[in-house]
């Protein structure tokens, strides 16, 4: 059964990162200029692949703390390849916990405040044209309902791919969040998706709503009613079907009550006629 402990424990892990207040980034970058030597940031980029992370943070802070070096192509790439390897850090943590610890249990808040910062700073020069950044990106924590999610589901054409690849991942929290964003990202960037692509999403959608994690299966369907289209209606009902109603206070009944939510809210928000 899903309980509420691990209901939170998902919204907690999708959501690091995101409640940092993003004038932070910007003050900390206006007080801490340190116009680094070129030596200097070639020596920071070397530490930022060291194997302890307070070390990694260590360097990190001192580059985006210099906004020169924050302008260099080169530390763009070596803080986007930083987040990819804090990206699996935290995975292999989920997975290691069998999803019940976070990074923010095993090394402290203080990680979790460092991967926040180095999203945020990553988000400020993002090109979302080049298919392993937007990857990089659409691998870090984030709620699917989120002003990030938003941001992502613009830019259809590279995050479509890194989300059905994220719903082959072996970690229902990794599962749940990419079903709920590929969700929204369909709905925000259909004109620039080829119609073979929106097939392929749309299946994946549908083969979430039976995935073996509840959590994933709440997390789709939340979605579905917030920005799912008519179109998702038989597949709901289907189900709703296929799942007579069970006892009360077990995930079933829960995922249930999930669906039938989600076909109210699409028939409220298009005024489809019963």
């Amino acid at each position: 059964m899903v309980s509420v402990a691990l209901r939170r424990l998902l919204v907690w892990t999708l959501g690091l990162g995101l409640c940092l207040p993003i004038m932070h980034l910007e003050l900390e970058a206006q007080s801490r200029s340190q116009n680094l030597s070129a030596a200097a940031i070639n020596d920071l980029i070397a530490q930022l692949h060291a194997s302890n992370w307070e070390r990694r943070s260590e360097a990190f802070e001192k580059l985006r703390g210099d906004r020169r070096a924050l302008s260099r192509p080169v530390v763009h790439t070596a803080l986007v390849a930083l987040l990819d390897r804090e990206n699996q850090l935290t995975e292999e943590t989920l997975r290691e916990s069998h999803e019940l610890e976070g990074v923010s249990v095993r090394f402290g808040e203080e990680f979790s405040q460092y991967k926040a910062d180095l999203g945020e700073t990553v988000d400020t020069f993002t090109d979302w044209t080049d298919p392993w950044q937007v990857c990089v990106s659409t691998h870090t924590s984030y709620d699917p309902h989120s002003k990030f999610a938003g941001t992502l589901a613009l830019h259809g054409t590279f995050v479509v791919p890194c989300l059905l690849e994220m719903l082959n991942s072996d970690l229902g929290i990794i599962r749940g969040k990419a079903s709920a964003t590929l969700v929204r990202t369909i709905s925000m960037s259909a004109r620039d998706l080829d119609r073979v692509v929106i097939e392929r999403a749309k299946a994946a959608i549908r083969s979430a709503l039976e995935d073996k994690n509840p959590g994933v299966q709440m997390a789709v369907l939340e979605a579905i009613g917030h920005y799912g289209e008519p179109e998702f209606l038989p597949a709901l009902r289907l189900f709703v079907e296929l799942h007579p109603a069970p006892s009360p206070n077990t995930d079933a009944f829960h995922v249930r009550a999930d669906a039938l939510r989600a076909i109210q809210e699409i028939e409220t928000r298009f005024q489809v006629k019963k």
